[in-house]
Formats: structure tokens, C-alpha cells, sequence
């Protein structure tokens, strides 16, 4: 797990403080944490928005305004979550659109929870384009 340096307001008021948080890797767009962009991202961020299911998003607060979780599932990069996001991974998966505008790997997310696991690395490797072989050895 990285660790992440940032300023942390404390109820004090007389001094700011930093203080460290853990950063997990997670790969944009990726809602639930399996450490892949696919349909159940886009179908998760509908039943979220219209469902209200599930009742909190994986990152920090688990609220969507919560920096971290903007910053994994605002696939448009529109600065809000919302319907778009879901749409825009449909197209990246679907008709060859564009993919999350923070790519495809994974990054360390501050407040979010490590899914970046062996299998997804070696997933990563054996890319061509974004259709990738689902074949991991044995021995993961």
C-alpha cells in the first residue's frame, strides 16, 4: 500500500497538521474493486445513482462528492457523477470510445482500498489494445 502525504484540517484551528493516509491502487472507472473497467462498473454506477445501492461508494466517505470517489468513477472527467460516467464507460467497452480520462492503469488513489492484485498486473502485460486474454497460470 502507498502512502500519501497531504494537509489534514484539524478542529483545532491552531495548526494544520499532515498526517499520513493510504493510497490504494485502483484502476479508473472501476466502482466495485475487482481491478477491471467492465459492464458491472457501468451497471453499478445506475443502480448507485438510481437506486441508491450500493448504499456507499468504495472510496474515503464512501459519499459521492468525496474526492476519491469522483476521482474513480468521473469517467467523462466532467468533475460531476453522474449518469454520463456510466454511459461514457459503456462506449469506451462497447463502440471503441475513449477510455476513463485517467486511463486504464492502475493508480494509487488516496482514501480508496488496494485492487490492484497480481492478476491484474499480469492482465495489464497481456493486453493487446484493450481485449485482453483472460488466461492467468496455474500458479496465481
Amino acid at each position: 500500500m502507498t502512502e500519501v502525504r497531504e494537509p489534514i484540517p484539524r478542529k483545532s484551528g491552531r495548526a494544520k497538521f499532515i498526517e499520513l493516509r493510504p493510497a490504494g491502487g485502483m484502476v479508473p472507472g472501476d466502482g466495485n474493486g475487482d481491478g477491471l473497467v467492465d459492464l458491472s462498473d457501468a451497471i453499478g454506477i445506475l443502480f448507485y445513482l438510481f437506486l441508491g445501492d450500493p448504499p456507499r461508494l468504495p472510496c474515503g466517505s464512501g459519499l459521492p462528492g468525496d474526492p476519491s470517489n469522483l476521482a474513480l468513477l468521473d469517467s467523462s472527467g466532467d468533475g460531476l457523477l453522474d449518469v454520463t460516467d456510466s454511459i461514457h464507460v459503456l462506449q469506451y467497452l462497447f463502440i471503441g470510445g475513449i477510455p476513463p480520462v485517467l486511463g486504464i492503469a492502475c493508480v494509487p488513489m488516496t482514501g480508496c482500498p488496494e485492487a490492484c492484485t497480481a492478476e491484474v498486473a499480469l492482465l495489464e502485460r497481456n493486453c493487446i489494445s484493450r481485449w485482453c486474454s483472460l488466461s492467468f497460470p496455474a500458479d496465481l
